[in-house]
């Protein structure tokens, strides 16, 4: 299919793009090609439709005026857990698509072509965060360095509310004020014992009677 023809509507030639893409992979596995096997066409079609299906419906819905952008919630997102790696149902290699069905290359091309066509830079200013990560991704897969158009946009998020004040620390209270010591209580004066009379003298005794 001659990828040259140009329909009347953006959504048409990015689609017709997308079918030879996706015709080329299919042919290259029908004649048997080791290096592309059945398991892998189905994922390489199902990749391909999922972005043309997407870049029409978006091409469609700006021509109409009828597209809206998405929105970011303002409230603050939980952080996620971390899942574990696992390696993706596709290659990732820097042009790997262009390298396992070098048919593509007629893609390619078109690709090149239209991204410096009027009509879809401007679908992508109208919605960069629609059309921006897929048509990287068809870039990568074809060895296209991606255009400054295309380059990764970090979209402002919404300020966060701001936190309550902090109520104030209360006031460290005084140390209670230190109260006179008391003089230890002095022990009584020991008491003095009685005085003992005198033991009786022997020459003033009286006799005992006899």
């Amino acid at each position: 299919m001659d990828v040259s023809i140009a329909p009347a509507t953006l959504a048409e030639r990015l689609g017709i793009l997308l079918r030879c893409l996706t015709q080329a992979a299919v042919n290259r596995a029908y004649w048997g090609h080791l290096s592309l096997p059945g398991p892998l066409v189905g994922r390489i079609v199902d990749r391909l439709r999922v972005i043309k299906v997407h870049l029409e419906r978006i091409a469609t819905l700006v021509a109409a005026g009828a597209f809206v952008p998405r929105r970011r919630s303002a409230a603050p997102r939980a952080p996620a857990a971390p899942r574990p790696w696992r390696p993706g149902p596709l290659p990732r290699e820097y042009g790997w698509l262009l390298k396992l069905v070098p048919e593509a290359a007629g893609s390619h091309s078109g690709l090149r072509t239209m991204l410096a066509d009027p009509e879809l830079m401007a679908l992508i200013e109208a919605a960069p965060g629609s059309v921006v990560r897929p048509l990287r991704s068809l870039c990568f897969m074809l060895r296209l360095p991606p255009p400054p158009i295309l380059a990764r946009r970090r979209e402002p998020r919404p300020p966060r509310p701001e936190a309550p004040p902090a109520a104030p620390a209360p006031a460290p209270q005084p140390a209670p004020a230190a109260s006179p010591e008391r003089p230890p209580p002095q022990a009584a004066p020991p008491q003095a014992a009685p005085p003992q009379p005198p033991p009786p003298d022997r020459a003033t005794a009286p006799p005992r009677p006899a």
